[in-house]
Order: C-alpha cells, then sequence, then structure tokens
C-alpha cells in the first residue's frame, strides 16, 4: 500500500492536485499539528473532500477506477521543531504498524510504503522526523519543491517556469538511502569507481548541473588513475541509472547527469 503525507502547514496544500495525478497512492494523510476541535481541522477535512472529489473526476476521464481513501490526523501539539518531529514520528508509526497488524500477509505488509510532500516553507521539525522514520527502517521517501514563481532562488538552467507543480518535486536524499546505496557501492568496487572518475570529473568543470557523455568520462578516467573503457563504463552507468534512488539519470542523446542524490555520495 502506498501512502502519500502532507504535513499541511503553509502552501503545500497546492501541490496536492497535481501530485496525486501523476502518481497512485492508495491512501493519503493531511497531517497537522492543531487540534480536531479548531478551524484547522475542519478546514482540513473540506480541504481533504475536495482534492478526493478532484482525483475522482481526472481518474473518471482516464477510465481509471481505482481509489484513494483520504485521513486528516490532528497531531494536537506545539508547533516547535522537536515536538512536530516527535509527533509526527509517532502519527507513521501508529498507522505502519496498524497496517502491519491488519494483514497477516507479509507479501502485503512488505509493500507498504510512505512518500512525504513539503515545500520549502514547510516547518523543519517534518524532516527531522522523516529522517528518523528513516533510520528506523519505516520504509519512506521524500520529495520537496518549490511553490510559486520566486525568480531569485533556481539558478537559470533550472529555472522552469512551465513546469507542473507535480513535476517539480524533487527526492530528499534520506539516510537508510543514502547507507545502503554506499553498502552497495562497496560491494560494487568497479560501479564505485565509475562514480568517483564522475565525481572527480564534476568537480574539475565545477558546475554540478552539467550532463556528461560516457566517452567524455572515459577520456577523463586516465587521469585519475581508476581509467575505465568507454564500454565498461557504459555497463555500469546503466547500474547507477537503474538504482533506487537513480544516482545518475538519463537524459536524451546519450547524455547522463548526476543526481541529488548522487552528488551526496561525493567522497565515499
Amino acid at each position: 500500500m502506498k501512502t502519500l503525507v502532507v504535513p499541511m502547514q503553509g502552501s503545500i496544500g497546492a501541490a496536492v492536485p497535481s501530485y496525486l495525478e501523476r502518481t497512485y497512492f492508495d491512501h493519503v494523510m493531511l497531517v497537522h499539528p492543531w487540534s480536531k476541535n479548531g478551524a484547522a481541522h475542519h478546514n482540513a477535512l473540506g480541504l481533504a473532500d475536495y482534492f478526493r472529489s478532484r482525483l475522482m473526476r481526472f481518474r473518471a476521464k482516464k477510465r481509471d477506477s481505482r481509489e484513494t481513501e483520504f485521513e486528516v490526523i490532528a497531531m494536537k501539539c506545539s508547533q516547535k521543531p522537536l515536538e512536530i518531529s516527535e509527533y509526527f514520528c509517532q502519527s507513521l508509526r501508529r498507522d505502519y504498524d496498524e497496517k502491519n497488524r491488519e494483514s497477516a500477509d507479509d507479501s502485503v505488509s512488505g509493500g507498504l510504503f510512505y512518500d512525504v510532500l513539503l515545500a520549502d516553507e514547510t516547518p523543519v521539525g517534518y524532516i527531522i522526523g522523516t529522517m528518523q522514520l528513516s533510520v528506523d527502517r519505516i520504509p519512506i521517501r521524500c520529495h520537496i519543491t518549490s511553490l510559486g514563481y520566486d525568480i531569485r532562488k533556481p539558478l537559470r538552467h533550472e529555472f522552469k517556469p512551465e513546469k507542473s507543480i507535480g513535476d517539480s518535486f524533487e527526492m530528499i536524499p534520506l539516510i537508510a538511502q543514502r547507507n545502503d546505496t554506499i553498502q552497495m557501492l562497496r560491494r560494487k568496487n568497479a560501479v564505485g569507481n565509475s562514480l568517483k572518475n564522475i565525481h572527480q570529473w564534476y568537480k574539475k568543470s565545477e558546475v554540478w548541473q552539467n550532463s556528461f557523455e560516457i566517452k567524455e568520462i572515459s577520456e577523463f578516467s586516465k587521469e585519475t588513475g581508476l581509467h575505465q573503457t568507454v564500454n565498461v563504463l557504459s555497463n555500469h552507468v546503466k547500474t547507477l541509472c537503474g538504482w533506487d534512488p537513480q544516482v545518475i539519470e538519463k537524459l536524451e542523446h546519450a547524455k547522463y547527469r548526476i543526481t541529488h542524490f548522487g552528488r551526496s555520495l561525493d567522497g565515499i
């Protein structure tokens, strides 16, 4: 079961319909720190109904009969970062444990998965909580975006106002994901050497957003002491593209680019 978790502080709600239209989720949790008796909770329930009806209309046009359950969680806590983190972790752990208990089939419980949706204005307590859940081996991912058209934040090549909100989210590397990938790289030394060559190439170019071709990295690898042929590099880059999370992304015309997650592996 795939669950989308949305901390309902700030303007993140504007991104939810677009994200749900591009990715299917069985369950959506709208989470907030206020009580069930307040106006915020009442409004969140109304928003959940709107999200549900809009999504059903979208799916009806696509002749998609699947349904998504919406739930609003009132954590009833202060807005201090560490308290939000604690109550957020408790809410997701409770949901995770309940779903595992409801299913006697291990294959179903093993299919549980959470995706936390954040905006750059979301309180930091939620990302602290998400990191903690990742360390605790709850199957979780986290995506973040900037809402609106703030021309000051992105670099020139990153500013793409034509992009839909749902397509603008980027994955935040979580601790457990990084640790798992490091372990895989240590077991696959040749793949690790390819990534080292790619990191060195980027450091020399000083622009992490540049794309590269396999032959460029192969030629450059003669300078690093870890020379690899085009064929060898091609195989290893395909491996890095296939990992989840992706370390390298494939672009058009035989070009590739390191991902944000791939950058976080520099120096391993």
